[in-house]
């Protein structure tokens, strides 16, 4: 029987082998290394994700804290009747008071009150002596 001289083999059948092999495991390497991509992806997905959450809670915690006195503050001042009085020496009566919440409150600044008539009553410590005979 003839074979049809298109179909002879041009090269060994080890060769073959060895190509088909090699294919093999290019193929193999390619999907290995896409799972992997996939599943490193997601780990930093998600552990970005929890650590993302973690410092979230972490600054409302802090901002509870450092602000909470301060809003108490407020509110008490509120209650005080601070922001009732009608005109300035009612004001100035409430200046006890002020004095009293800047005093509790090392790290505030200052208090700034607000009236319906456009009046507007800041109040600052004043630590340096200088600044003290400036507003005598």
């Amino acid at each position: 029987m003839k074979i049809a001289s298109w179909w002879k083999p041009r090269y060994p059948l080890h060769v073959h082998i060895g190509v088909i092999f090699i294919v093999l495991i290019a193929a193999v390497g390619v999907l290995l290394a896409g799972f992997s991509y996939r599943q490193i992806n997601a780990l930093i997905e998600d552990s970005t994700d929890d650590l993302f959450n973690e410092i979230a809670d972490d600054v409302v915690t802090i901002l509870r804290h450092e602000y909470s006195p301060i809003i108490k503050t407020v509110e008490l001042l509120g209650y005080a009747g601070v922001s009732e009085a009608q005109d300035l020496e009612e004001r100035l009566l409430q200046l006890p008071v002020l004095a009293q919440a800047l005093v509790n409150q090392p790290h505030t600044t200052g208090l700034g009150i607000g009236y319906k008539d456009g009046d507007y009553l800041a109040f600052r410590p004043t630590k340096q002596e200088a600044q003290r005979a400036t507003f005598d």
